[in-house]
């Protein structure tokens, strides 16, 4: 009974260790849920949000981002930015994160040409499982 126990307490010590996790932050604060509310000043037709992504493993993490844009408003528009460089693709190429590190190179870029409302849902993904880390609307 007792080498049972310790099978399963060592079955679970690996399962915790290879489970990803990771924090979202916005201005050093840490997004709790997954909403984030940006209120755009219409007085500036461009604003630049930057989200960073904080490895909380004990190991690597190979990620990729995906981008909802459907409820992107008319003549409006939102792209991610990577190291400064933003694409129209709504799917990111992967990004490594070392251990306990935190990437910062992440924005939401927002060109928005009226007032009407528009969101975007934006998933984080291990690139290697596909497991959705994160699900952030914004």
């Amino acid at each position: 009974m007792k080498k049972i126990y310790l099978f399963l307490v060592a079955v679970l010590g690996i399962f915790m260790a290879s489970a990803q996790s990771i924090d979202l932050l916005y201005h050093d604060e840490v997004i709790e849920g997954n909403e984030l509310a940006i209120t755009l000043d219409m007085d500036q037709p461009m604003r630049i949000d930057y989200i960073h992504i904080q490895n909380k493993a004990n190991t690597e993490l190979n990620f990729r981002v995906e981008m909802d844009k459907s409820g992107v408003s008319e003549g409006n528009d939102v792209m991610m930015c990577f190291n400064g460089t933003c694409m129209t693709e709504t799917v990111s190429t992967p990004v490594l994160i070392d251990p306990e590190e935190t990437y910062e190179g992440f924005d939401l870029q927002y060109l928005y040409a009226n007032g009407v409302t528009s969101t975007v849902v934006v998933k984080f993904i291990d690139h290697n499982t596909n497991e959705v880390l994160k699900t952030l609307n914004v």
